[in-house]
């Protein structure tokens, strides 16, 4: 009896595991394919497909494995796919299934693609049909209670040979594998993924699949080791709620450039630590932090550097600490990045030093900022600037400035500045757009300006051996031509355009001083013009007008104006040359040419010219050829220089060309050309030579290089005279035609305007009339 008891109770227990069995035996999994599809479309919302068989292998773990599963990617996407699986195979324990627990004992995924864009991981499911109205409670079927919910036992995950596309970058995942030793344990993971020819070994733990979302903690910790960078996140999940803390090591960032595709700082010793919670869906930053300890950004030797910032809201400092070609350099800053990121007003303060010097940027980002600079001694810089700078003391800068258009879109604008130092100082308002063209407007305003102070110091001259002996060389032959050939280049004319008024006090420049001095710069589609222009010079004030074009095939240059009471040789020294003549000089100008090159300006130069001298001397190349005469050796008194040109097309016409000296009068008429620079004047000498006076002509010829008087006329009468024959030679005797006098000639050289007349014409001390043997042996050569 017991024996049949026996039997009949292990037939009871084995008969549900013969059916199982059997039922797996004879079991066609492929025929349940429509029905997983249907599953998958109408819980993703997507086309789904299984393109090959479904083959379940019996077990006390029966496995189901598939080939080809393929999910469709949203409408409009750059593939049709966005998932592709070539193989899947899932293994579930049954035995667990009786005590409420699904044990995947080991699922197997490989040759996965998935392509992530234009948000196709957000699945739109069908909506469902509507739901049935509620019966009546009388009717209402009797509700079975609650039963406790599965518990998911996840034992084994692998992934094998995935490619995950987005944003253009494709990440390649060799193996993912997952492991877990219950229901309650928590997960190890193990992974290798590379990108961009890096491969990086991921390695951590996740919590218990069970605890997912629920109210317990879900806590996951991961750490990922590429070469040259070590990441860590460590945190946990509640009810959908994430906080984490992160960090990055990274001894050597310039050893990523492979992984960022572009050239990195080479620093080193770099730590970087964020927390960060989600709550609610919306992230939220609790906390920033790094360092670094030494690199190479530029030239600058980084010794230290931290920032910290302490909420999201909170605001960000930075410190650094470093040297610039051997100078200490500090850095200090703070500001808010989010406000920043949002475009929104934010206090934004920087602070350097370095050399002795101080620079601040302060205010509200967008807004309006004030920049302040000191240095004691400016020249100090030279080493951060690269190159040598001026010796100028007690420099300081102070600038309110804001943008124009977002982020300096468009220009920037200097709304009050002030610069001073030991060379002067120099203030106003400026304003630079840089969009739709860049252009520059405001106006600058200076009491003093001493640009002497601006020039830097002459290098230490070293001690040089005494040259060996050379033979002399012949000295080179003069140049053809007095007006250099030299380019004239407008072309910077095209690239910007301008209008900015200024107002100088006072102008140091070599041993000129200008005062008053002010003028506008207007410059719009290359056509550029400085007027009015107006300084007062040493005796008097110069006042012009200048313009150039650079729209055309060639510049064309023009300038007009003039001045009275002049002295050219301050002016002249101002430019470093040394001129010719001394003197009270009155300009008159209206001159205007174009070319490629100075000389091709002045072949075509058109208008005219006046040049009035009162009380001067000559000197230098044209004292040279007026030595040719006798009397107006060594530097030549001048009572009065007239001359007037009209120019037409590089042809000049003299109304004025008159010379009233020490030795007589030089009248004359004619002209040059500046096309090929020859002279053909026609003068007219009324001279007192040796206390015998002398009428000849005198004509004035060769070219600007070299000038060549005619003295045969200017011989012969000198002879006749001394043998009381009438002088005047072929020039006319002595009661022909009135020369003019210094007033008359000046008036013709101001243009008609009147002006300072000489007072005299005394023979200056120590200079006397050439004796009649000297008078003779100059005119004749011996």
């Amino acid at each position: 009896m017991k024996r049949a008891l026996a039997v009949g109770l292990g037939i009871l227990l084995l008969l549900p595991l013969l059916v199982v069995a059997g039922f797996l035996l004879f079991f066609d999994a492929d025929a349940f394919r429509p029905r997983v599809v249907e599953a998958v479309q109408r819980a993703t919302g997507r086309e789904f497909r299984i393109e090959g068989r479904l083959h379940l292998t019996p077990a006390l773990s029966p496995t189901l494995a598939a080939e080809g599963l393929v999910l469709a990617n949203v409408p409009g996407g750059s593939a049709p796919e966005m998932l592709r699986i070539a193989e899947a195979e899932l293994s579930l324990a049954l035995l667990p299934l009786l005590s409420g627990r699904i044990e995947l004992a080991h699922l197997r995924l490989e040759g996965g693609r998935l392509l992530l864009e234009r948000e196709n991981w957000r699945f739109a499911r069908p909506a469902a049909p509507e739901a049935a109205p509620p019966a009546p409670a009388s009717q209402a079927a009797p509700q079975d209670p609650p039963g406790r919910p599965m518990e998911l036992d996840l034992r084994a995950v692998t992934l094998r040979d995935w490619r995950v596309t987005a944003g253009g970058e494709t990440l390649h995942l060799p193996e993912l594998r997952l492991t877990g030793s219950g229901p309650a344990s928590q997960l190890d993971l193990t992974a290798r993924l590379a990108t961009r020819g890096t491969e990086a070994r991921i390695e951590g733990r996740l919590g218990a699949p069970a605890a997912w979302n629920g109210p317990a903690p879900w806590p996951f910790q991961l750490t990922a080791a590429l070469p040259f960078l070590r990441l860590t996140a460590e945190g946990q999940q509640t009810q959908g709620d994430w906080r984490t803390a992160l960090r990055a090591d990274i001894p050597r960032l310039d050893a990523l450039a492979p992984l960022a595709r572009r050239p990195l700082p080479a620093l080193t010793g770099i730590t970087l630590r964020a927390a960060a919670e989600v709550t609610g869906g919306v992230a939220r930053l609790a906390g920033l932090d790094g360092e670094a300890t030494g690199g190479e950004v530029g030239g600058f030797t980084l010794t230290n550097a931290r920032f910290i910032q302490t909420g999201q809201e909170a605001p960000l400092t930075l410190e650094a600490n470093g040297q610039l070609r051997g100078e200490a350099v500090r850095l200090t800053a703070e500001t808010r990045p989010m406000a920043l990121a949002a475009g929104t007003p934010a206090p934004l303060a920087l602070w350097l030093s370095a050399g002795g010097a101080t620079a601040s940027l302060a205010g509200e980002w967008p807004g309006a900022l004030r920049l302040t600079a000191t240095a004691p001694e400016l020249a100090r810089l030279s080493a951060l600037a690269g190159r040598p700078l001026p010796p100028l003391r007690d420099a300081s800068l102070s600038a309110a400035f804001t943008a124009l258009g977002p982020m300096f879109g468009e220009g920037v604008r200097l709304g009050e500045f002030a610069l001073a130092s030991s060379a002067g100082d120099l203030a106003g308002a400026l304003e630079w757009r840089w969009a739709p063209r860049p252009t520059v407007s405001g106006r600058v305003t200076s009491t003093r300006m001493d640009l002497n102070a601006l020039r830097l110091p002459p290098p230490p001259q070293a001690v040089a051996a005494p040259p060996a002996a050379v033979p002399p060389t012949p000295a080179p032959a003069a140049a053809g031509r007095v007006i250099p050939d030299t380019p004239l280049d407008l072309a910077a004319l095209r690239l910007f355009d301008a209008d900015v008024s200024f107002t100088l006090g006072e102008v140091i420049e070599r041993e000129l001083t200008l005062r008053q001095v002010e003028g506008r710069l207007v410059n719009a589609g290359a056509r550029a013009r400085l007027e009015p222009f107006a300084a007062t010079l040493p005796g008097g004030r110069l006042a012009v007008a200048l313009a150039a074009d650079a729209t055309g095939a060639a510049p064309a240059v023009q300038i007009r104006g003039g001045g009275q009471g002049l002295d050219p040789t301050a002016l002249l020294g101002a430019f470093g040359l040394s001129g010719p003549l001394t003197g009270r000089t009155d300009l008159d100008l209206n001159l205007r040419g174009e070319g490629a090159t100075w000389r091709a300006v002045a072949a075509s130069a058109t208008g005219h010219f006046g040049l009035a001298v009162v009380e001067g001397r000559l000197s230098g190349g044209p004292a040279q050829v007026m030595a040719q005469i006798p009397g107006f050796a060594g530097g030549v008194p001048v009572n009065c220089l007239a001359l007037r040109g009209e120019a037409d097309r590089g042809l000049v016409r003299f109304s004025a060309f008159h010379l009233d000296g020490a030795a007589g009068r030089l009248a004359g008429e004619g002209g040059m050309s500046l096309r090929d620079e020859t002279l053909a004047i026609r003068m007219q000498g009324d001279l007192r030579l040796a206390g015998v006076r002398v009428r000849a002509p005198i004509p004035l010829g060769g070219t600007l290089a070299a000038p060549r008087l005619e003295l045969a006329a200017l011989t012969e009468g000198a002879v006749g005279s001394l043998l009381g024959a009438p002088s005047g030679g072929s020039g006319g005797g002595a009661g022909g035609a009135a020369m003019p006098d210094c007033a008359g000639a000046l008036r013709i050289a101001r243009g008609g305007r009147e002006g300072p007349v000489p007072q005299g014409a005394p023979v200056p001390p120590g200079q006397s009339q050439p004796s009649i043997n000297n008078l003779l042996r100059g005119l004749l050569g011996r």
